[in-house]
């Protein structure tokens, strides 16, 4: 049912049969012929059962036996010009149209939308059924509405309340059906909420529906309709809201080639079918495309192809079949497209047989490039594909699977080719094979040899070209395929629980850099085994399986990981080496619990995680086997496994014989570990207790088997009654085994006896044993550090004690200052007047913080602050600050005349003549009538030199008084 805001059909004229003007019938002159002919009021389909009402002016009859009566094998039904449905189609639910009334139910084997054109033809004449004297040839079109509002309708379907009110969209044509009482001609009253009326009329002479258009309704508003019958039944009050459609359609591009695909983007509120269609300059109607609105919001692209250039500009009508709601683009401009052009951005393409290969085309002036790979002449193997630039970057990877080629029907190429963006598009491809090219019957037998084979390209859609020469090509180039190989297996370890952190190849290579991921001969029950394989030809067997029935490698290797069927091409194990006597090999389970795949097929590299937590498997001695599921037992400390990965030789060269294998080997070990003991606090002669100081930053480190990366909890715990705590420290295993836990005692009491134990964290398997140990003394320091003159080189701390030796850290103006010296190794005492030198020398006078540390890592090198932390009394680091005076350096004067003086302002002047002679400060001694050369500072001159010798005068005239 329907409505538009542009109606979609036109009504068809009623054709008057005058019946004079055949033989046959009588004729009637003037006013009274006119007078006693039919004709149709209207014809409206209504409710969701498909019924088409015809109303006359009056009652009908069929003109040939004079029946008022009609029945489904009088009607013909048709939708957009095309003959709908038969009588066995259709149900009479009122024959009898004495009362001027017909109707008719289309069966439910087809909707019919608001965007149809529907015509309802009644076979024989029809005449009016008293004082006939015209016949009226019935073929008329329909109005189709898109939904009803009755007057007596399921309580569902009511609306009888504003907040049951049925939700129309603006320009949909409704139906107001008045069926309460069966009458004819009822009055309807369409009135806006708290508003004006926007219909006072009525369904019509005979008829009991009126197709109600919503074109011009206030968006947002509610109305309602009230019905009123003629024979006095009380009116019914119905009620809808009109909302806006918002139905919108653009041309992705108004100015195009004819080179280019013309498409439309439409939109709306709702999801539903549309129905495009595209119309030429002279109006005249090209294609119809219908789609489908999906998504959030609902949104299509309507692609047209391409089109010629000659019969723009173009637009195109979109219809909302749900409603009939339709808007109309702006006209799109088609033009010659110039000259296009394909190239191949490499023109040498190497890779390995049995592997993805990837030949970049670039393209200018066109979206659409042709493909050639091979010849039948000289590689026994041509394959013709035409892809289309999708997004209009100039390029289309073309993706080559050298694993399926050639493996499909003749003539297809199914799975051979793909692209790898996925705005672009593969059009079509074929493989055009005969007697005597490459023809294996299955996807399991080979792949194309390792040899070099003809590759060309040029502008335009022709994949069905047998061969392009090189001559008609755009680009010509080479395919390079190698011998593939299968190189090794390393194996690495990575940490329990964190095969979840390894869910792509940038996760895997993150956890390679943070050391998450580790190469090594042995693995800890319950960690995860990371085989490295290193082996090409494989993408090929790998994509193809992700194309079909597996969602990713990982179920890909699950489909291969089998002997007994054709798939079976590639195969990991994981098998026992080393048995008890007269005991088979233990194979352990390989499946999508067990296993996953990391793939990196542009290195040729693939990564199988395998967690030995769950793995279980059963003893055969079948060296075949491959495992999936089965079997109870586990693995055992000490057991040896070969962990590898193995090639069907066939798919490589076709031949039965010797496999691919590259594997590696790994001991299963239960988890264990030590914690590093440092006291003897029981006085049993053994190093076996733990102790940490009363302070903050205590250390207390192991060994483990588990993975480095893994996180390790280590749990202190005291029960003493004067002072019980509980310290949960955690610390990562490194690369070389080992861990420490750094924890804050300064809260606890020297004295108080606690036990140690760590845990995996990830699961809390037992690390390491129990471990007793003791809190000791705090280390203690204090550090004197007085206001002093300095050269800048170097300052004296005036006293330092250390209670467990150390060194004095020298920070510049405040205790969270760069460190600018430090000194020698102290041992642990009180050590007065040492002599710090300073890594740079200073320019000014300033605030120097002096900050005693310790030498936690006992090599007697100072190390902070990787180690060596400070010496801290109730958390805060032990300092004394000091004052820094720069030293004044004064000015230089020498005299030279039979004697030599030299004279330093504020400083020891000495003179020379014959003998040598000290001055002190203050004193200048120069020999009269010499010459005198003064060295000053840079600004001072002869008028600085005169003072200084007039108050060396009055110093010696001063002493004589």
């Amino acid at each position: 049912m329907t409505g538009t805001k542009s109606k979609l059909r036109s009504l068809f004229l009623t054709t008057l049969m005058v019946l004079s003007v055949f033989a046959g019938t009588v004729a009637f002159a003037g006013t009274a012929a006119a007078a006693n002919q039919p004709s149709v009021v209207s014809a409206t389909e209504y409710s969701s059962n498909g019924d088409i009402e015809i109303a006359f002016d009056r009652g009908v009859q069929d003109a040939t036996d004079q029946d008022p009566n009609f029945d489904v094998n009088d009607f013909d039904i048709y939708v957009d010009d095309q003959v709908y449905t038969g009588p066995a189609e259709l149900t009479m639910q009122d024959g009898d149209a004495s009362d001027g009334n017909l109707t008719i139910r289309v069966s439910a084997t087809q909707d019919i939308t608001p965007n149809q054109n529907v015509t309802v033809d009644i076979i024989p004449d029809v005449e009016a059924d008293t004082g006939a004297d015209t016949t009226l040839d019935v073929n008329e079109s329909v109005d189709v509405t898109s939904q009803d509002i009755e007057e007596n309708a399921p309580a569902a379907d009511s609306y009888d309340s504003r907040s049951q009110a049925l939700t129309v969209y603006e320009g949909e044509v409704i139906a107001l059906w008045a069926n309460e009482g069966g009458n004819a001609d009822e009055g309807v009253v369409v009135k806006q909420i708290d508003g004006s009326t926007k219909l006072d009329s009525s369904t019509g002479t005979n008829s009991k529906v009126v197709a109600y258009n919503t074109s011009g309704l206030t968006t947002g508003e509610s109305y309602s309709v009230t019905y009123t019958s003629s024979d006095g039944n009380a009116s019914q009050r119905r009620y809808f809201n009109v909302s806006d459609l918002q139905l919108e359609a653009s041309a992705a591009d108004t100015n195009i080639s004819d080179d280019d695909d013309l498409e439309v983007d439409v939109s709306a509120i709702r999801s539903g079918k549309v129905t495009a269609v595209l119309n030429d300059g002279d109006g005249d109607e090209v294609d119809t495309k219908v789609a489908t609105l999906a998504g959030a919001p609902p949104s299509v692209t309507v692609n047209f192809g391409t089109q010629n250039a000659d019969d723009g500009p173009y637009t195109v009508n979109v219809i909302d079949n749900q409603t009939g709601n339709n808007v109309t683009t702006s006209e799109i401009t088609v033009s010659e497209a110039a000259s296009g052009k394909a190239d191949l951005r490499s023109s040498i393409v190497t890779d390995h047989s049995g592997d993805v290969v990837n030949i970049p085309v670039s393209l200018s002036n066109t979206e659409r490039a042709t493909v050639v790979v091979g010849s039948a002449s000289e590689d026994n193997y041509v394959a013709n594909l035409s892809v289309k630039d999708g997004d209009g970057d100039g390029e289309v990877v073309v993706q080559f699977n050298t694993y399926t080629a050639g493996t499909g029907a003749a003539g297809s190429a199914s799975g051979v080719f793909s692209v790898e963006d996925s705005d672009d598009k593969l059009i079509e491809s074929h493989e055009n094979k005969s007697a005597g090219l490459f023809n294996p019957a299955t996807a399991s037998d080979d792949t194309l040899d390792a040899s070099d084979y003809n590759l060309a390209v040029y502008a335009g859609d022709n994949a069905d070209a047998q061969a392009v020469t090189s001559d008609s090509a755009d680009d010509v180039g080479t395919i390079s395929l190698l011998e593939p190989s299968v190189d090794e297996t390393t194996l690495h370890v990575l940490p329990n629980g964190r095969k979840g952190d390894v869910g792509d190849l940038e996760e895997l290579n993150e956890n390679i850099d943070n050391e998450n991921i580790t190469q090594s001969g042995d693995v800890a029950a319950k960690d995860i085994i990371v085989a490295k394989v290193d082996a090409s030809g494989l993408e090929g067997v790998f994509e193809n399986e992700v194309s079909g029935a597996a969602d990713n490698y990982t179920e890909a290797l699950q489909n291969q990981n089998q002997e007994t069927t054709a798939a079976g091409n590639l195969w990991f194990n994981v098998t026992q080496t080393n048995p008890a006597a007269n005991q088979n090999d233990l194979e352990l389970s390989v499946n999508m619990t067990t296993t996953s795949v990391i793939e990196d097929p542009n290195n040729d590299t693939y990564y199988i995680l395998y967690d030995t937590g769950p793995a279980e498997g059963e003893r055969t001695d079948d060296p075949t086997t491959h495992m999936a599921d089965g079997g109870d037992v586990s693995p055992s400390d000490g057991d040896q496994f070969d962990v590898s990965f193995t090639v069907n030789d066939e798919i490589y060269d076709g031949e039965d014989d010797n496999d691919d294998v590259a594997g590696d080997d790994i001991t299963y070990e239960d988890v264990d570990g030590d914690l590093m003991t440092n006291a003897d606090t029981d006085n049993d002669g053994s190093t076996d207790e733990i102790t940490v100081r009363a302070a903050s930053g205590q250390n207390v480190s192991g060994t483990t088997n588990i993975a480095p990366g893994s996180e390790v909890t280590v749990r202190v715990q005291s029960s003493d009654d004067n002072s019980p705590f509980l310290k949960p420290l955690t610390a990562i295993v490194q690369p070389d085994g080992t861990y420490t836990a750094t924890g804050d005692f300064s809260d606890t009491t020297a004295g108080t006896n606690f036990t140690v134990q760590s845990k995996r964290s990830s699961d809390s398997t037992q690390v390491s044993d129990e471990v007793d140990g003791q809190v000791t003394s705090a280390p203690t320091a204090s550090v004197t550090f007085d206001d002093q003159e300095s050269d800048g080189d170097s300052v004296t701390v005036a006293s330092v004690t250390l209670s467990d030796g150390g060194y004095v850290a020298i920070h510049e103006n405040n205790a969270s200052g760069d460190v600018i010296g430090a000194s020698e190794y102290l041992e642990a005492g009180t050590h007065s007047d040492v002599s710090i030198t300073l890594d740079s020398t200073l320019s000014e006078d300033t605030t120097l913080v002096a900050m005693p540390h310790q030498d936690t890592d006992g090599d007697q090198t100072y190390d902070f602050p990787d180690d060596d932390g400070p010496y801290t009394s109730n958390g805060t680091a032990v300092t004394d600050s000091a004052a820094i005076t720069l030293a004044d350096m004064g000015e230089e004067t020498t005299t030279t005349e039979g004697e030599e003086t030299t004279t330093t302002e504020g400083e020891e002047t000495t003179t020379t003549e014959g003998e040598e002679t000290t001055t002190t400060e203050g004193e200048t001694t120069t020999a009269p009538g010499t010459e005198t050369t003064t060295t000053t500072g840079p600004g001072f001159g002869v008028a600085v030199s005169l003072i200084a010798l007039i108050g060396a005068a009055l110093l010696a005239l001063r002493r004589e008084n």
